[in-house]
Protein backbone atom coordinates (compact mmCIF):
# COMPACT_ATOMS: atom_id res chain seq x y z
CA UNK A 1 0.00 0.00 0.00
CA UNK A 2 1.32 3.50 -1.21
CA UNK A 3 2.04 6.02 1.84
CA UNK A 4 1.27 9.24 0.62
CA UNK A 5 1.21 11.56 3.55
CA UNK A 6 2.19 11.25 7.01
CA UNK A 7 2.49 13.34 10.20
CA UNK A 8 5.48 15.21 11.52
CA UNK A 9 6.64 13.94 14.86
CA UNK A 10 7.68 17.79 15.92
CA UNK A 11 4.46 20.13 14.92
CA UNK A 12 1.89 17.42 14.51
CA UNK A 13 0.71 18.75 10.67
CA UNK A 14 -0.06 16.23 7.62
CA UNK A 15 2.69 16.72 4.99
CA UNK A 16 2.44 15.08 1.90
CA UNK A 17 5.34 13.11 -0.27
CA UNK A 18 7.26 15.11 -2.99
CA UNK A 19 7.30 14.08 -6.60
CA UNK A 20 11.22 13.66 -6.79
CA UNK A 21 11.04 11.21 -3.23
CA UNK A 22 10.51 7.68 -4.10
CA UNK A 23 8.33 6.05 -1.87
CA UNK A 24 10.94 3.91 0.01
CA UNK A 25 12.37 6.71 1.15
CA UNK A 26 9.50 8.22 2.08
CA UNK A 27 7.93 5.49 3.94
CA UNK A 28 11.38 4.75 6.01
CA UNK A 29 13.19 7.51 6.69
CA UNK A 30 11.09 10.85 6.22
CA UNK A 31 9.54 11.49 9.15
CA UNK A 32 9.56 15.08 9.92
CA UNK A 33 7.69 18.15 7.15
CA UNK A 34 10.77 20.25 7.27
CA UNK A 35 14.60 20.60 8.12
CA UNK A 36 13.20 23.17 10.93
CA UNK A 37 11.05 20.70 12.45
CA UNK A 38 14.22 17.90 12.34
CA UNK A 39 15.99 20.29 14.88
CA UNK A 40 13.42 21.13 16.92
CA UNK A 41 12.73 17.76 17.66
CA UNK A 42 16.19 16.90 17.89
CA UNK A 43 16.85 19.79 20.55
CA UNK A 44 14.11 18.31 22.58
CA UNK A 45 14.60 14.57 22.16
CA UNK A 46 18.66 13.57 21.82
CA UNK A 47 21.04 13.74 24.88
CA UNK A 48 21.62 17.15 25.08
CA UNK A 49 18.03 18.01 25.04
CA UNK A 50 18.62 20.40 28.47
CA UNK A 51 21.40 22.35 26.67
CA UNK A 52 20.91 26.01 25.55
CA UNK A 53 22.53 26.71 22.48
CA UNK A 54 24.94 29.33 21.88
CA UNK A 55 24.46 32.79 19.06
CA UNK A 56 27.02 31.38 16.65
CA UNK A 57 25.64 27.58 17.16
CA UNK A 58 22.22 28.89 16.36
CA UNK A 59 23.66 30.55 13.06
CA UNK A 60 25.15 27.34 12.06
CA UNK A 61 21.84 25.87 12.69
CA UNK A 62 20.00 28.66 10.63
CA UNK A 63 16.55 28.47 12.39
CA UNK A 64 15.94 32.09 11.50
CA UNK A 65 16.65 31.64 7.77
CA UNK A 66 14.71 28.34 7.90
CA UNK A 67 11.38 29.88 9.00
CA UNK A 68 12.10 32.49 5.95
CA UNK A 69 12.49 29.82 3.65
CA UNK A 70 10.40 28.85 0.81
CA UNK A 71 9.89 25.19 1.62
CA UNK A 72 8.27 26.47 5.49
CA UNK A 73 5.89 29.11 3.97
CA UNK A 74 3.06 26.18 4.01
CA UNK A 75 1.04 28.36 1.23
CA UNK A 76 1.90 31.69 2.10
CA UNK A 77 2.71 33.99 -0.70
CA UNK A 78 4.75 37.45 -1.12
CA UNK A 79 2.82 39.42 -4.33
CA UNK A 80 5.24 42.17 -3.90
CA UNK A 81 8.21 39.76 -4.83
CA UNK A 82 6.47 37.73 -6.79
CA UNK A 83 5.61 38.52 -11.14
CA UNK A 84 6.40 42.17 -11.80
CA UNK A 85 7.39 43.29 -8.91
CA UNK A 86 10.06 40.82 -8.50
CA UNK A 87 13.46 43.22 -8.56
CA UNK A 88 14.45 40.75 -11.87
CA UNK A 89 11.84 40.20 -13.53
CA UNK A 90 11.84 40.82 -17.10
CA UNK A 91 9.00 40.84 -19.68
CA UNK A 92 8.37 37.94 -22.67
CA UNK A 93 9.43 39.45 -25.86
CA UNK A 94 7.52 37.87 -29.17
CA UNK A 95 8.65 37.60 -32.98
CA UNK A 96 7.79 35.14 -35.68
CA UNK A 97 9.72 32.14 -36.71
CA UNK A 98 11.55 32.85 -39.80
CA UNK A 99 9.93 29.99 -41.90
CA UNK A 100 6.41 29.51 -41.15
CA UNK A 101 5.84 32.73 -39.53
CA UNK A 102 4.28 31.44 -36.37
CA UNK A 103 4.28 33.85 -33.35
CA UNK A 104 6.71 32.70 -30.70
CA UNK A 105 6.41 34.02 -26.68
CA UNK A 106 9.77 33.33 -25.20
CA UNK A 107 11.04 34.07 -21.85
CA UNK A 108 14.22 36.34 -21.20
CA UNK A 109 16.45 33.02 -20.75
CA UNK A 110 15.15 32.05 -24.47
CA UNK A 111 15.99 34.79 -26.55
CA UNK A 112 18.93 33.00 -28.40
CA UNK A 113 16.14 30.42 -30.13
CA UNK A 114 15.75 31.55 -33.42
CA UNK A 115 13.23 28.20 -34.57
CA UNK A 116 9.67 27.24 -33.19
CA UNK A 117 11.14 23.48 -34.08
CA UNK A 118 13.71 21.79 -35.65
CA UNK A 119 11.51 20.84 -38.80
CA UNK A 120 11.89 24.73 -39.55
CA UNK A 121 15.38 24.83 -38.70
CA UNK A 122 16.45 21.84 -41.19
CA UNK A 123 14.18 23.66 -43.99
CA UNK A 124 16.17 27.05 -43.59
CA UNK A 125 19.57 25.46 -43.83
CA UNK A 126 19.29 23.64 -47.36
CA UNK A 127 21.24 24.49 -50.27
CA UNK A 128 22.83 27.75 -50.32
CA UNK A 129 22.45 28.40 -46.67
CA UNK A 130 23.98 24.98 -45.62
CA UNK A 131 27.40 25.78 -43.86
CA UNK A 132 28.75 22.52 -45.81
CA UNK A 133 27.07 23.80 -49.26
CA UNK A 134 30.00 23.42 -52.03
CA UNK A 135 27.80 23.91 -55.20
CA UNK A 136 29.02 22.53 -58.35
CA UNK A 137 32.51 22.23 -56.12
CA UNK A 138 30.86 19.11 -54.38
CA UNK A 139 32.72 15.94 -54.97
CA UNK A 140 29.78 13.82 -54.41
CA UNK A 141 27.69 12.59 -57.65
CA UNK A 142 23.86 14.35 -57.48
CA UNK A 143 21.91 11.39 -57.83
CA UNK A 144 24.09 10.38 -54.21
CA UNK A 145 22.85 13.93 -53.27
CA UNK A 146 19.43 13.69 -54.36
CA UNK A 147 19.51 9.85 -52.49
CA UNK A 148 19.89 11.68 -49.37
CA UNK A 149 17.09 14.20 -49.79
CA UNK A 150 14.17 14.26 -47.17
CA UNK A 151 11.82 14.15 -50.17
CA UNK A 152 13.36 11.07 -51.44
CA UNK A 153 13.19 9.30 -48.58
CA UNK A 154 9.08 10.29 -48.20
CA UNK A 155 8.71 8.89 -51.89
CA UNK A 156 10.43 5.69 -51.55
CA UNK A 157 8.56 5.45 -48.54
CA UNK A 158 5.23 6.29 -50.38
CA UNK A 159 5.92 3.67 -52.92
CA UNK A 160 6.72 0.40 -50.61
CA UNK A 161 3.42 1.20 -48.49
CA UNK A 162 1.24 1.56 -51.31
CA UNK A 163 2.60 -2.28 -52.55
CA UNK A 164 2.35 -3.43 -49.30
CA UNK A 165 5.85 -3.88 -48.84
CA UNK A 166 6.02 -6.86 -51.19
CA UNK A 167 8.02 -7.23 -54.81
CA UNK A 168 5.48 -7.20 -57.11
CA UNK A 169 7.44 -9.12 -60.05
CA UNK A 170 8.09 -12.38 -57.96
CA UNK A 171 5.12 -11.13 -55.06
CA UNK A 172 6.78 -13.52 -52.68
CA UNK A 173 5.85 -11.83 -49.14
CA UNK A 174 9.68 -13.59 -47.77
CA UNK A 175 11.79 -11.95 -50.35
CA UNK A 176 14.30 -9.34 -48.76
CA UNK A 177 16.31 -6.55 -49.47
CA UNK A 178 13.59 -4.61 -51.05
CA UNK A 179 14.72 -1.98 -53.89
CA UNK A 180 13.01 1.21 -55.68
CA UNK A 181 12.71 0.84 -59.26
CA UNK A 182 11.96 3.73 -61.61
CA UNK A 183 9.88 2.53 -64.63
CA UNK A 184 11.31 5.96 -66.25
CA UNK A 185 15.08 5.86 -65.45
CA UNK A 186 16.18 8.46 -63.67
CA UNK A 187 19.34 9.00 -66.11
CA UNK A 188 15.95 9.71 -68.73
CA UNK A 189 14.31 12.22 -66.43
CA UNK A 190 17.65 14.37 -65.89
CA UNK A 191 18.25 13.85 -69.82
CA UNK A 192 14.39 15.33 -70.57
CA UNK A 193 14.64 18.29 -67.70
CA UNK A 194 18.03 18.85 -67.43
CA UNK A 195 18.41 19.73 -63.92
CA UNK A 196 22.02 19.89 -61.97
CA UNK A 197 21.49 20.67 -58.71
CA UNK A 198 19.50 19.33 -55.98
CA UNK A 199 17.35 22.33 -55.62
CA UNK A 200 16.53 22.00 -59.29
CA UNK A 201 15.69 17.75 -58.92
CA UNK A 202 13.24 18.62 -55.85
CA UNK A 203 10.97 21.15 -58.27
CA UNK A 204 10.85 18.52 -60.77
CA UNK A 205 7.58 16.56 -60.17
CA UNK A 206 8.21 13.97 -62.54
CA UNK A 207 10.57 12.57 -60.46
CA UNK A 208 8.52 12.01 -56.85
CA UNK A 209 5.79 10.47 -59.24
CA UNK A 210 5.14 7.76 -56.87
CA UNK A 211 3.30 5.80 -60.07
CA UNK A 212 7.00 6.28 -61.81
CA UNK A 213 8.28 4.19 -58.87
CA UNK A 214 8.00 0.25 -58.20
CA UNK A 215 8.65 -1.86 -55.21
CA UNK A 216 11.25 -4.80 -56.37
CA UNK A 217 13.37 -7.39 -54.53
CA UNK A 218 17.37 -6.98 -54.73
CA UNK A 219 17.20 -10.16 -57.90
CA UNK A 220 13.94 -9.12 -59.72
CA UNK A 221 15.65 -5.03 -59.67
CA UNK A 222 18.99 -6.50 -61.26
CA UNK A 223 16.87 -8.64 -63.90
CA UNK A 224 15.53 -4.89 -64.99
CA UNK A 225 16.76 -3.52 -68.34
CA UNK A 226 17.57 0.08 -67.08
CA UNK A 227 19.49 -1.65 -64.40
CA UNK A 228 23.37 -0.25 -64.43
CA UNK A 229 24.94 -3.68 -65.24
CA UNK A 230 23.08 -4.47 -67.92
CA UNK A 231 23.32 -1.16 -69.96
CA UNK A 232 26.76 -2.25 -70.72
Amino acid sequence: MKITYKICRSCGDKFYKKEYCSQKRFTEKIKFCSTKCRLVWLRKNTWNKGKHYSDEQMKKMNLSGLEKGRCLRKGKTFPEFSGENHPNWKPKTSFNCPVCKKEMILSPWELRRKYCSLRCRGLDKRGEKSPVFKGENASTKLRQRIMQMAEYTEWRLSCFRRDGFICRECKNPKSRPFEIHHIKSYAEIKKQYGFKTPEDARKCKELWDTNNGMTLCRSCHRMTKTYPKNLI
